[in-house]
């Protein structure tokens, strides 16, 4: 009887490995892909399914990152805009989740936020410098003139070194000229007046912070305005109420030197004739001071008598800020007899 020959070549294993459990079952082999199914009445299993793992860049591109965990307030950037930032921001917006929700209060890092006026109903640019921190800040505004030409389609621009511009006796900008770079040379020609840019940099330094601790805690608010619109509002818009930028959105930038924060030192208010049993001083917002001037200088009332009945709508428990409400009966009297801010 002749011999019968078997194959003997190994087969490959099928080193897949079947884990049922009471829902669902993992099927696990050696290249390690994981694919979890649906478990089904079946006994056929299907073949693992490939998936592909993008760089951890890729992953986190469109994180945003919160100061604070708090989700109302995005950090646009953790360093100073300039001058191209702000204006890219200005002209063509930004992603909606990358603006805040709320205005920034009490920032104790450095980081930037994007702010659109009208998403968070800002009565005015200068309320940003309320924002209950304690104490007082020397302020000063800085206004430089680009020549900048847009495009909005692809969200491009163009824009020219710092203009120098003439104005008239009212402070109107009537002509301008920029430097532009040649074979031989910077040469100056005139700007082009329709296309010309303010660009604000409002930047206030706390004072007792700079006395006590040696450090840097600054606060500087970025915004721009075309020039028919910085002609038409110059020298009036501390006067203002409320003011709505043509582009809305203001970039918002918290300094702190040294190890990136520091404490903050408050002082008492100007009116406390004992400074060991005051409040600490909060600056509070540009409309609301307007108002107290308003309602000063047109209600014959007593002060108290204003004050309560302002007060009597807002509920503290919802109020996440100081400074959009009046401090107290003597803030009307200030007014009344002073009128200025």
């Amino acid at each position: 009887m002749s011999n019968k020959h078997k194959d003997f070549t190994p087969k490959k294993m099928d080193t897949t490995r079947r884990v049922r459990k009471s829902k669902d079952v993992i099927v696990l082999s050696d290249d390690d892909e994981l694919c979890a199914l649906q478990d089904h009445k079946t006994t056929e299993y299907a073949s693992p399914r490939k998936i592909e793992i993008t760089s951890e860049s890729d992953c986190d591109e469109s994180k945003p990152e919160f100061y604070r965990g708090n989700h109302k307030l995005p950090i646009f950037s953790r360093e100073s805009p300039n001058s191209r930032e702000i204006f890219q921001v200005c002209l063509f917006g930004l992603d909606p989740s990358k603006a805040v929700q709320q205005k920034p209060l009490r920032i104790k890092e450095t980081a930037s936020f994007a702010v659109d006026q009208a998403a968070i109903h800002l009565q005015h640019p200068f309320d940003l410098d309320a924002d209950d921190t304690p104490g007082s800040f020397t302020k000063k505004d800085f206004v430089r003139f680009y020549e900048v030409t847009a495009y909005p389609n692809e969200k491009t621009f163009v824009m020219s070194s710092e203009a120098h511009v003439v104005r008239d006796t009212k402070g109107r900008v009537m002509s301008a000229t920029t430097n532009k770079r040649s074979s031989t040379g910077w040469v100056s020609q005139q700007a082009n007046i329709s296309k010309l840019y303010a660009l604000f940099r409002c930047r206030a330094v706390h004072n007792k912070t700079k006395l006590a601790e040696g450090a840097l805690f600054s606060r500087l608010i970025n915004y721009i305005m075309p020039i028919n619109e910085f002609n038409a509002c110059n020298g009036k818009l501390k006067d203002m109420k409320n003011y709505q930028l043509l582009h809305p959105f203001i970039l918002v930038h918290c300094y702190f030197n040294g190890d990136g924060s520091a404490s903050i030192h408050g002082s008492a208010h100007g009116n406390a004739k004992n400074a060991d049993h005051t409040a600490e001083f909060r600056p509070r917002e540009h409309s609301l001071k307007l108002e107290c001037r308003e309602m000063a200088a047109s209600d014959p009332r007593a002060p108290r008598i204003i004050s309560q009945e302002s007060t009597e709508n807002v509920d503290l428990l919802d109020t996440i800020t100081d400074c959009s409400t009046i401090r107290d009966a003597k803030q009307i009297t200030n007014y009344r007899y002073v009128f200025f801010i």
